[in-house]
């Protein structure tokens, strides 16, 4: 995928504001369970896959100065890294270059 799809993909979720430059993001992957409470998905083999999801998780990487990760996820996922890789056939540390203009 080019970065022009890629920001193609990014109006269709999110709408032009994205594409802009500014403020903070918070991402994560949640369900509401059959009492209503929210939880949170715990990356693993047994996590639901979604391509749109696997998108915004990438996206927000690419985007991201910064990653702040609890206490709590680094004991339960001692493997997580956060580097600026590929998801659904896109190169996100290109598309962070040449888009957004920030260094991998």
């Amino acid at each position: 995928m080019t970065a022009s799809a890629v920001a193609k993909r990014v109006q269709e979720l999110y709408g032009d504001e994205l594409l802009e430059d500014a403020g903070v993001v918070q991402v994560c992957s949640a369900w509401r369970d059959a009492q209503g409470v929210l939880r949170s998905v715990r990356v693993g083999p047994h996590a639901p896959r979604s391509e749109t999801d696997g998108f915004a998780l990438a996206l927000a990487r690419a985007r991201a100065d910064v990653i702040v990760t609890t206490g709590q996820i680094l004991r339960d996922e001692p493997g997580l890294q956060h580097e600026i890789g590929s998801a659904s056939g896109i190169d996100f540390a290109a598309w962070r270059r040449g888009w957004v203009g920030r260094p991998t």
